[in-house]
Formats: C-alpha cells, structure tokens, sequence
C-alpha cells in the first residue's frame, strides 16, 4: 500500500466528505479520515504528493486562531481533468484518530480574490465533542 497522502484519498477509512460537485468559482471542502494509531501532522507533511501536483508554498505548521495546530500547503493540482490551484489545511483530532483535511481550491486566476475568506474559514474550524 502506498504510505504517501494517497493512503488517505483511496482506501475505506474515508469517513465523511463535504463538497460540491461541478465545476465552480471557487469551493471550500471537508474530507475527514479515520488515521492508524500515533499518526501525526509530521507523518502527514513527510509523504508525497502525487505527480500532478506542483507544489507552490512549501508545507509549513501554522496554528489556527481557533488555536489548533495545522500543516498548510498551495499547490497547483492538473490531475482533476482541468487545472486549479489549492490550498490544504491537515489538522488530526489525536483523541478519535481523525485527520480532517480542509481544501479551498479554484482556477488559478481566481484564487487570491477569495484566499481571506478561505483562510477565515480555516481559522474558524474547531473540534466538537
């Protein structure tokens, strides 16, 4: 099994996905997965992403203003049939074993202009008991 991000997006421990389904401005989605035991942000941010990215921000460790600790990343992203530019925020509920990845992407043009809004949101997402 390939141990790079990849073991999140295709295999059954996908537990809940928010997104829209066509083509739009921009989107904001919220993938949510079941993570093997002691899995960390770290483990995350050490794995390979896939040929089709072109990684323009280097991952860095941010902390939310909801103060939660994150890995972030932009890229541009060609292997989803056209070209858009994404920006991932990983964040991991160590006390379920969840790692929930929250996505805003869009085509490249577009993507500054809605960038605050998108980063508001990450700031904004917490853990509920």
């Amino acid at each position: 099994m390939d141990k790079g991000r990849n073991q999140f997006t295709f295999t059954s421990n996908q537990i809940v996905r928010f997104y829209n389904t066509y083509k739009s401005l921009a989107g904001f989605s919220v993938v949510t997965y079941q993570t093997p035991a002691n899995y960390t942000l770290a483990d995350y941010a050490k794995a390979p992403y896939n040929a089709s990215v072109q990684i323009l921000t280097p991952g860095k460790m941010i902390t939310t203003d909801s103060g939660i600790n994150a890995y972030q990343i932009m890229y541009y992203d060609n292997g989803s049939g056209y070209n858009v530019k994404d920006m991932d925020t990983v964040v991991i509920n160590t006390k379920y074993g969840m790692l929930h990845i929250l996505t805003y992407r869009t085509e490249p043009p577009g993507f500054d202009a809605n960038l605050g809004k998108a980063k508001q949101m990450v700031d904004s997402f917490q853990f509920t008991n």
